[in-house]
């Protein structure tokens, strides 16, 4: 019982952290035939535990952003269809990933791995 608890309670924290619970094709305030994209970028360091990676670059249809304290970047405006983005951070491995942007919000959490 006080597993369930605690991964319901850790569950709840990353909807929070990710901007809610929604569907990542609901409509949030997004233009029509548009696409928005928010992902929380987080790390384990050595020691155990996770990490939210700020101030990391990420690249998306040509548009760069950077991740806040909080380890979140949103992009707006994107077409919708398949994409490549991108993370980059200090002491962290560059990702690299294929997603596919539905109509609407997408939101995602993405890990990165320390560098070697």
């Amino acid at each position: 019982m006080r597993r369930t608890a605690l991964a319901t309670g850790l569950m709840l924290l990353f909807l929070a952290a990710c901007g809610g619970g929604s569907s990542p094709t609901e409509p949030q305030g997004v233009a029509p035939g548009t696409a928005s994209y928010r992902v929380l970028l987080y790390g384990f360091p050595t020691g155990g535990g996770s990490t939210a990676i700020s101030k990391a670059t990420v690249k998306l249809q040509g548009k760069t952003g950077t991740t806040n304290e909080l380890g979140k970047v949103q992009f707006d405006g994107l077409t919708p269809g398949d994409a490549t983005v991108t993370f980059e951070a200090n002491g962290w491995a560059t990702r690299t990933d294929q997603i596919r942007l539905a109509e609407g919000m997408n939101v995602f959490s993405t890990q990165l791995q320390r560098a070697p």
